[in-house]
This record gives C-alpha cells, sequence and structure tokens, in this order.
C-alpha cells in the first residue's frame, strides 16, 4: 500500500470513532438539560472504552503498518509532509487559546473549531504513517528519521489523546 494512502484508509475509521466519542459524551449533559440522568457507572465505562478505542486504534494500526514495513523493507523517507500535518492543529490551537479567537462566536470562531476539530479525521492516518516509516527506519537503520517519526507519532497521539479528553471529561 502506498505510504500516503494510509490517510483516506484511516479517515472513515477515524470519523466512526470521533462519532463513538461523540456519542459518549453524556458525563455532564445531565447539569444542563432535564432529559439526561445523572451518569452512571455504566456511561463512565461506555466514555472510557469510547476513549481509549478513539486513541489506541491508529497507533495498533501504526504497529501493524511498522511490522510489515520492517519485514518488507519499505524505504524510509523524511516524515516533512506528516509534520505539517500535525503541527496545523496544534498550531490553530494555540493560536486561537493565544489570540482568544476560539471563543468569538463570528466566522474565525467557527473556522479555527473546523480546523481543531476535523483534524481527528486525518492525524489517525498520520499516526498510521509515522509508525510504517518507524519500521521502514528500524530495519534501514536511519536513526534521525525514525526520531522525527518517533516525535511525529507522539504529537499525533498527543494531539488526539487531548481532543478526545476534552470531548469526554470537559465540562463543555
Amino acid at each position: 500500500m502506498k505510504r500516503w494512502l494510509w490517510v483516506p484508509a484511516m479517515a472513515p475509521v477515524m470519523w466512526a470513532l470521533w462519532r463513538f466519542v461523540r456519542s459518549a459524551d453524556r458525563l455532564h449533559a445531565w447539569q444542563y438539560s432535564d432529559e439526561y440522568s445523572a451518569p452512571t457507572p455504566a456511561d463512565h465505562t461506555y466514555a472510557a472504552l469510547a476513549f481509549w478505542m478513539a486513541l489506541l486504534t491508529p497507533i495498533l494500526v501504526g504497529l501493524v503498518a511498522a511490522m510489515a514495513a520492517f519485514r518488507r523493507k519499505y524505504r524510509a523517507q523524511w516524515p516533512v509532509l506528516e509534520m505539517t500535518l500535525v503541527a496545523i492543529p496544534w498550531l490553530t490551537l494555540v493560536t486561537g487559546e493565544v489570540t482568544g479567537a476560539l471563543y468569538r462566536s463570528d466566522w474565525v470562531g467557527t473556522a479555527l473549531w473546523q480546523v481543531v476539530s476535523g483534524a481527528c479525521l486525518v492525524l489517525g492516518g498520520v499516526v498510521a504513517i509515522s509508525g510504517l516509516n518507524m519500521g521502514a527506519c528500524m530495519s534501514r537503520r536511519t536513526w534521525g528519521r525514525l526520531a522525527l517519526s518517533a516525535v511525529v507519532l507522539c504529537a499525533g497521539t498527543l494531539y488526539l489523546f487531548w481532543f478526545n479528553a476534552f470531548i469526554l471529561y470537559v465540562d463543555t
């Protein structure tokens, strides 16, 4: 499989996981609406299951891709585009938070939230590509590329961790 086909291949998976996480976002709804009751232990279990599935699925796909890349001797690549795709949502989030633009009700705030929330669809594929590239780097012993791929994998996973935790566990 070509390297960049992982992004469109993982996008439907990440969309389904995002919907799963959004369906589990009921831990704080009882405070704002009479339609919802206080969360039960089953609601907390459902939220934890959604959180860990959405976080670990791209990592596990990347691990399987890394093992395949290691065995098939794929060519190691510099992860420049992956770093760019991971940096965009982080920079959007930090810039919007520092300037306060995330909390505006105009088109700028809406656009920033679209980037922040839509990034999870792309970052699942980027994490998988980073895993594949790490496997290729290990087999070729290109340690600099391996380190950059590990940074991309960690930054993408940290973003998915923050995003899912924000949806589920922060009172929004």
